[in-house]
């Protein structure tokens, strides 16, 4: 393996020096913009539904509620998502609603209905150990 070392801090001309802000003004004053402040024409804001259980197999997963609500265009039901997929951990994604305005997509994602059957959660005991130390 190579070996490298770092300039001195004398010879350095970026690392250990003092930069002017170019950007601090903007940003402390809250005037500068980010990916989330731009709203292009015909956007659409997707929000997901993760699963709410550690470990399950899924019945039913109802997304008419979504579907039905006002400024939802889609929703998909991603394939972990359908009857008979067992999930194996907590917040996996089973559906993506997209909508016209984050308000709308989060009512959606709010009105899915899972029907799941739970089975047993599997834990490491030196991690449950771990957590009761704490």
């Amino acid at each position: 393996m190579p070996e490298y070392s770092w300039p001195s801090r004398e010879a350095s001309t970026v690392i250990g020096k003092e930069h002017d802000r170019l950007d601090g003004v903007v940003k402390s004053t809250g005037a500068a913009k980010y990916t989330y402040d731009i709203n292009l024409k015909n956007q659409l804001i997707a929000v997901a539904f993760g699963c709410p259980h550690a470990h399950c197999k899924i019945t039913s997963l109802d997304v008419s509620g979504a579907e039905k609500t006002p400024g939802v265009v889609h929703v998909e039901i991603l394939p972990q998502g359908e009857k008979g997929s067992e999930i194996e951990w907590e917040g996996e994604l089973l559906a993506v609603v997209a909508a016209e305005s984050e308000a709308a997509a989060r009512e959606g994602v709010s009105k899915i209905k899972l029907t799941a059957e739970q089975l047993d959660v599997f834990a490491d005991e030196a991690n449950l150990a771990a957590a009761e130390l704490a």
